[in-house]
């Protein structure tokens, strides 16, 4: 039983470190999809404005 418990924390250790990881991806695909946006709405407010001349 012991070893099975150790074995049990091991995983979940590597599934933590892996999920770690993952939600570090995510974050910076997100904020990288953020940027772009935020790039776009200042493109289209520039193209807003430029057509009122």
């Amino acid at each position: 039983m012991n070893r099975e418990l150790i074995e049990e924390i091991e995983s979940m250790k590597t599934d933590r470190a892996t999920w770690q990881n993952e939600r570090s991806r995510l974050l910076k695909q997100n904020e990288a999809a953020r940027r772009r946006v935020n790039e776009m709405i200042k493109q289209l407010q520039v193209l807003e404005r430029n057509s009122g001349q």
